[in-house]
Parts: structure tokens; sequence; C-alpha cells
């Protein structure tokens, strides 16, 4: 056992096999110290460069590497780092006061480590905690690779009209979606270089997904609520990003689950009461206007108004510093040079102001004794889109989607930019809380969420880039299958590998296919799945087969712009549609016919390079794979199971230059008729090589092997077909 200083006495924890913590702590606020004070120890280097591109600073450090200029005109343009001290003040007291804890345990932390070598040979100050730090955080991570993803989707829209794509393709993208879409609004639209689709400045998008998935006591072996949960997020790194730790306290209650560095909460986790876990929602929380701008002005309803300048200047080491403009109005920001006159988009992050809220509901999350009021809580979570599956110790299990969206003019789907000019009402009001996505107490026992949009009838209301069907209708098929469930079944369904849109697109394209050997596996690959080489033919045939359909229309080195920026995932649920031909009046037999014939042969040219089945090597956070092997930073070379539709969801996004993989990057189980959380995450708590865990537990993760958080008598949970 060992012991950390708190703020009224030592406070012990210890350690599990991969390093991470399980706390006893004598209330909440001094868990939440402890909390604070490990990630300090254990990922001090990864919380301050986390906090740097929180601020919009990872140029001042990385230099004017593209990756860091995107993140730092993305950060600096949305003001992720505005109003911080507001929203400290708007925080109930019960969350301040936790926040505090977490900053002063976090600070503490940081003294007793020291500051490591890496910053030293930067010249870098470890990361001081401080409240407005820890939101600023927050909004980074809810953005980067969550809202960023429905930014990234109508910023393509927008270009793509501005460039003269014709309706056809937006047809093809958004199928309903593109109702009432003016492309004459957006034929002279100007997208700044370095948010541009086009331009070589930005490359690339971020692709996180998650999966979560309940039972009810009646549908369980135990007699009690099953839950497992993932965040699909980047993975391969030394650190993980995420951080395992269970609290427990004198009188039984305990806090136990996934946390992410830098925040001072519990992203998804159990207490002996409540559980949880999210996806992503993909709620349209993301507006974009056309904006006609003159001189610093924008015109609204025939007349212009002034815009909000705004001036930044942004260090960058071993270049001279800049000086970033930004324009603002009270709907949103205006992206580009607004002095000059022309259209530019102007972008709205709906509950961009209400981080407050997400702290708020975070704190009182502890004290929740039901589905019911986990549910109350999690509505009060307006700045980011989540899908959040709930479960309590009485059996019941629950959804709801968080998040804002806007209420729009009848026609407008928010799909894609519209004109601003004629939209005078600048501060729409959001959508009422009776159309918000909820399932309480579902009648089939059951409850599925895989980033397909929500529960319940007004999905399509809001959510308008839902992911392809795929991992939802499969886990919800293997969940059907059987009567009785325990956590043992959901283990095995969470590393699923059935492909389930090749079991969809190939018998449609089998009899348009060249006659080759090639062709024929694939149509054998379409029931048995077992060669995954034929895995990555097929998966690299989709891919030549949607630039081919784009290339009709914008050229060929367009088309491919598409790979540079993964964004052929934004659309792929219209599109799968398409290549099913179940839309015959947009893509017919002929045409599709003609792109697979192209499409196959440049395929089975380039299929064994392609990233379906995923390999890669965790790389330390800093070597990045360039130290020797027996130096133990960086692990063997692996193959993942999965593939970009599965359960065990994985997938290739190449972002300026960096080749990033996202796969499960934890899984969390657990039945709420016992005091047990199971878990496993690919690499242990420490940053340092020679810390707690370091580099450990990827075995486990492969294999579904899950570990306890906390001391437990029971057996995890095992998979029955490891």
């Amino acid at each position: 056992m060992e012991h950390l200083a708190g703020p009224n006495g030592a406070i012990a924890f210890e350690r599990d096999a991969l390093g991470y913590p399980s706390i006893h702590a004598r209330d909440l606020a001094e868990g939440t110290y402890a909390l604070g004070y490990l990630h300090a120890r254990d990922r001090l280097v990864q919380v301050t460069f986390t906090a740097l591109a929180a601020r919009g600073e990872l140029m001042s450090v990385l230099g004017d590497v593209p990756l860091a200029r995107h993140i730092d005109n993305s950060t600096r343009a949305l003001g992720l780092g505005r109003g911080l001290r507001e929203q400290v003040e708007r925080c109930d007291p019960e969350s301040r006061s936790l926040l505090r804890a977490y900053c002063d345990g976090f600070n503490a932390g940081a003294r007793a480590r020291g500051t490591p070598m890496l910053l030293r040979l930067l010249k870098l100050a470890p990361f001081r905690c401080t409240e407005e730090g820890v939101i600023s955080v927050f909004r980074f991570v809810t953005y980067f690779g969550l809202t960023s993803m429905q930014v990234s989707s109508e910023l393509i829209l927008a270009e793509l009209a501005a460039r003269g794509a014709p309706s056809r393709l937006f047809e093809r993208l958004l199928g309903p979606k593109a109702h009432g879409l003016d492309l004459d609004a957006l034929r002279k639209l100007e997208v700044p270089d370095e948010l541009s689709f086009f331009a070589a400045a930005a490359q690339g998008s971020t692709q996180a997904g998650s999966n979560a998935f309940a039972v009810s006591a009646r549908r369980s072996s135990t007699g009690g609520a099953l839950l497992m949960g993932e965040f699909h997020m980047e993975i391969g790194r030394f650190p993980p990003l995420l951080y395992a730790a269970h609290l427990a306290f004198p009188d039984g209650e305990f806090l136990s689950g996934i946390t992410i560095p830098g925040l001072a909460w519990f992203a998804a986790g159990r207490t002996r009461h409540v559980g949880w876990s999210y996806t992503f929602a993909h709620a349209d929380n993301v507006d974009m206007l056309v904006e006609r701008v003159q001189r610093g002005k924008v015109l609204v309803g025939g007349a212009y108004r002034p815009l909000e300048r705004r001036e930044e200047r942004v260090a960058i080491r071993g270049k001279p510093a800049e000086t970033w403009v930004f324009h603002e109005n009270e709907y949103g920001t205006v992206l580009g040079d607004a002095s000059g006159e022309g259209d530019r988009v102007c972008i709205r992050v709906s509950g961009f102001d209400q981080a407050h809220r997400a702290f708020s509901a975070a704190s009182r999350v502890f004290r929740c004794r039901s589905v019911d009021e986990l549910i109350e809580v999690q509505r009060e979570v307006r700045s980011v889109s989540l899908e959040a599956i709930l479960v309590d110790h009485e059996g019941s299990i629950a959804s709801v989607v968080t998040g804002q969206v806007d209420r729009r003019p009848d026609d407008w789907t928010g799909a894609y930019p519209r004109r601003g000019s004629d939209l005078v009402e600048r501060d729409p009001e959001p959508l009422p809380e009776a159309r918000r996505p909820l399932s309480v107490r579902p009648e089939s026992g059951l409850l599925v969420s895989a980033n397909q949009g929500g529960q319940g009838p007004e999905r399509d209301a809001w959510c308008s880039f839902p992911e392809p069907p795929y991992r939802f209708e499969r886990i919800s098929r293997l969940l059907e299958a059987r009567e009785q469930h325990d956590l043992s079944s959901l283990l095995e369904i969470s590393y699923d590998c059935f492909d389930a849109s090749a079991e969809r697109l190939i018998p449609v394209w089998g009899p348009l296919l060249p006659d080759h050997p090639l062709a024929r596996a694939l149509q054998e690959f379409a029931t048995d799945q077992r060669d995954r080489r034929v895995l990555g033919l097929f998966h690299k045939l989709h891919e030549e087969t949607c630039f081919a359909l784009f290339a009709a229309d914008i050229g060929v080195r367009e088309a491919r712009r598409f790979r540079e920026w993964s964004a052929v995932v934004f659309y792929q649920n219209q599109l799968d549609s398409l290549l099913a031909l179940e839309h015959p009046d947009v893509l017919g037999e002929v045409e599709l016919r003609a792109h697979l014939q192209s499409a196959f042969f440049r395929a089975i040219e380039d299929f064994g390079r392609h990233d379906v089945p995923v390999r890669l090597r965790f790389k330390h956070l800093v070597t990045r794979g360039r130290s020797p092997a027996w130096l133990g930073f960086d692990s063997p070379e692996i193959e993942l199971p999965g593939s970009p539709v599965t359960p065990f969801q994985c997938r290739v996004s190449p972002i300026s230059g960096e080749r990033l993989v996202y796969a499960p990057a934890f899984h969390l189980s657990f039945d709420m008729s016992q005091p047990h959380a199971f878990y496993n995450l690919p690499g242990g708590a420490s940053e340092s090589r020679f810390g707690p865990g370091y580099g450990l537990g990827i075995r486990e993760w492969l294999e579904g092997t899950l570990l306890p958080l906390g001391k437990h008598a029971a057996p995890p949970p095992r998979r029955s077909k490891p």
C-alpha cells in the first residue's frame, strides 16, 4: 500500500498489474484530490501537451508543422479558450469545490514529481492546473474527434459547392438531408487554406466512434443490469489517452471506471447504484452560414452590421510570431478574412457556452440512485453530443442523448451551410426537451448505441450524419439471439469481427464484378468471412468505388482527397445505400457496374498495402517508434482483429502526414447486482518508460481479458471464443 499526502492527512492507494490506482479516500472531495495527484504523477507530460493544444499553443513548442497549425488555428478560431472564467463562475458550488480539489491534487502531484526530462529539454513549464485550465481541456477533448467531425463534414460540402460540384453529388452524399440546398448561395464562398478540404495546408479528420450496450435485469442471468462500454479513439500510443481508477470510501460507496487525465470526473464508470457509458451521438449541433462580408461588416436583412474583430498573437518555435485576425457576430465565428468583400463561412457550435453545465452535472452523478435521476443529470450536458447508456442497481436500463440542437427554419435541414443574409434571427431557440432522443426501460430489455444517432422517433430530427448501421445492427442481432446474458457474453459481442458491410454489399456487387478469381473469392467471403486478406480487398474496393463515384462529378485528384481526410465515413451511411442499389433513381446498376469494374483492378493492385486489416506498433509519445527495440519504449507490430464497421471497430485516419489508428481504447464492463467493475486498456498508467505499468495491457486488450478495478473476490468475465 502506498500513500500520498492529502490536505487532511495521508491517502492510501494501491496499484494493479497495469499500474492503475485503487484509492482509499474519506470522501469524494479527497478522492478527487487523489485522482488529480496521480494524474499529474503519471501523466504530467501528456496533460501539459493537451493543455497547450487547448490554448492553441502547440506551434510554440512543436514548430510550424501541419497538424499543430491546424489544431492551433481551429482552437483559436472557435475561441475554445475564451470565456473560461465566466464558465467557472457559473458552476454550482459542489462542482466548484470538486474542481478546486482536483486542481490542488494535480498541482501537489506535479510538485512531487518535479519537471520531467522532456519538458526540461523543451524548456517548457509543466501544466499548472486551474479551474479555467480544466474547462479548456474539457472543451478541447470534446471538440477534436467529436464535434470536429460535424464541422468537417459541412465544410467539405461547402467547398465542393464553391468549386462547382453538381447537385447530383450532394444528393448522393446527403440523400433526403439535401432538401433545401441552395447551391447558388455557395458558389462564391471562400474557405481559408488552413481549413480547406482541397488545399494542402490541412489534411485529415479524426474518426472517433464508440459502442455501449446494456441488458436489463429481465435479460440477465444474474438478475442485475449489465453494461459494456468502450470509447473508440486513437490508440497506438504509450501512454494511452485514458486512465483507469477506482475510488473506495469508508461507508462502502465507490466510484470506478475510466478517466481522462486533465479532467476531474469519470468519463465512463459506475457507483454502487448507477453505471454509465457514452458514444458520440452525431447530434447536429453545428450550423454554418454563408455570410456576405464587407470591410469588417456582415449583411443581415438588407443592412450591414459590424463584426467584432479579435487579434491573437501566435508564437511559433523557430519562426517569427504571427498575428491571426478573427471576426465574430452574435451567431458565431467568421472563418477567413472579413476585412475585404465576399462570401465567408460563419460557424456556430450550439451549447458551446454551456460547459459549466457539464461540470455541474458530473458532480451530481455520484448522488444518483436510479436511471431516472441519471437521465435528468445527463439532460444538463449541453456542450457535447453524446448518447448515454445508463443502468442502475434495480435492474433498469435507459438511454438519452446529450447536447443542444438549434431549432431551424423548415427549409433548412442543417446538414449543409445556408445563406445567412436573410436569417435575421441570429439567436435561435434550441429544440424542445420533448424532442430529445430518449429510451427508458425498453420492453426488449436491451439497449445498443453505436453512433447511429440515438434512440426513439426523434432521432432524425437531431442527427444529420449518423454512422453506417452495421455495428448497431450486428450488436443488436447478437444480443437478441440470446434470452439471457452475462458479462462473458457481452465481452464476446464486443470482440465480434463480423463485417456486415461486406455481407450487405458483396451479394449486390457479385454479378457486376469482372470474371476474376479474386472476384469469386469476394463472393465466398461474404458468408464465411474467414480470409482476412479478402476482407482487405473488399474495403479497398469499397474505397476505390466511392472515389470513382466522386470522380465522375469532381475529377480524380479531388476525389482522392476524400482519402486524405478519411472523409468517406462522414457520408457512408447514405453512400452504402446507393452502393446496395437501394436507390436506383440516384445510382443505377449500369453506372455502378462501370464504377465497380474500373475500381476492381485498381483495388487488386494495392489491397495488400491497404489499411484493412490494421497493423500497428504502439509507440512512445516522444520516441514515436524511433528508439531501438531493445530499449522497450515501443511494442512489436500487432494485427488488430476487426475492420472499420465491425463491433471491434478499427480504422486508419491519415491526418497531416500522421497515420492515426482508431479502435476500442478500452473495454469496461460491470454487473449491477455485484460491486465489481472490470476493464482492459492497452498501455499502463505511467508515461515514463520505467513507471508503473508502462506498455502493459496490450495482450489482455487483444485477447479480451478483463482485469478488476479495485480488489474484488469475483473472477473476471471470460470470452467463450478467445
